[in-house]
């Protein structure tokens, strides 16, 4: 008899201990995989401070993500981007699958760091340049892209800054926007995590520049506008942008197109452009 309670405490013992491994190994095997995600879609070194997967309960939290700046370029701030906090409840069927379903994902606390060096070279402009590189990928059949495929039914995005910096000036005020909600990202089934990175810088990039264009310094607005206008539109990946923040983007298009070809910058077709919208421009 004692024994056999012997073998029982022994295997007690080993599936505890199987556990507690499943959930070091999947927190460390997730952690990687953001990492490397972010680190693909945006071409610089990114690192997350910690992730968590409630095996039990579904519920998974990351905090403390930084994108660096663009190497060996001397800018004044160490990243380019910087997140506090995420969190996310799904099935854990769903993160065994190949396509992950999320109801809902919020972001808090979002900061950007937008600097132009002494030589006038831009963080900005080297990420956007590598996004666009990845999107030619984009078109690729599922079964072509590495990694898991999300859908992902609400992304918020909340508490975002965005401040920018230019040579031998003060940085700008920040632009702050309290909300940003996307629907449907990934909906077509086809959208891995890197993409899904993609699609919350290109979003916030945006909504910065929409709502700070009378804050940012122009030449970084006019830059940034242009470079978001090389990039695919959201409407065109099946996202959608909710509340009035969507409807504020909707209205930049065709009727600014004219104050920003005399200006010489591209914030209308950055915009316009990167939501869907019309870059035809207005007869003279």
């Amino acid at each position: 008899m004692k024994l056999v309670w012997k073998i029982l405490l022994g295997v007690v013992i080993v599936l505890i201990l199987a556990v507690v491994l499943a959930i070091v190994f999947i927190n460390q095997i997730a952690r990687s995989g953001v990492q490397f995600a972010a680190t693909r879609a945006l071409g610089v070194q990114t690192t997350l401070g910690s992730l968590h997967i409630g095996i039990l309960s579904g519920h998974v939290s990351m905090g403390n993500l930084a994108v660096a700046n663009p190497a060996n370029m001397q800018f004044t701030t160490p990243d380019f981007l910087a997140l506090k906090s995420g969190s996310v409840d799904v099935s854990l069927g769903s993160l065994l699958g190949n396509t992950v379903v999320v109801p809902h994902l919020e972001l808090d606390g979002l900061s950007i760091n937008l600097e132009k060096n002494k030589d006038g070279q831009a963080n900005y402009d080297v990420i956007l340049a590598h996004m666009k590189s990845q999107e030619s990928t984009s078109a690729q059949p599922a079964s072509q892209k590495p990694g898991k495929k999300f859908v992902i039914k609400e992304l918020v995005i909340k508490n975002l800054s965005v401040q920018a910096q230019m040579p031998l000036t003060s940085a700008s005020m920040p632009v702050k926007v309290d909300e940003i909600v996307l629907h449907d990202v990934g909906s077509g089934g086809n959208m891995n995590m890197s993409e899904v990175a993609g699609v919350v810088v290109k979003a916030s990039l945006a909504s910065a520049l929409s709502v700070g264009k009378d804050i940012l310094p122009s030449d970084i607005s006019g830059d940034l506008g242009k470079g978001l206008g090389g990039l695919q539109s959201l409407a065109s990946q099946g996202v959608s942008v909710a509340g009035n923040l969507g409807q504020q983007i909707g209205n930049i298009g065709g009727g600014a197109a004219q104050a920003a070809e005399q200006a010489g910058k591209s914030l209308t077709q950055g915009l316009g452009g990167l939501f869907g919208g019309s870059k035809t421009q207005p007869k003279k």
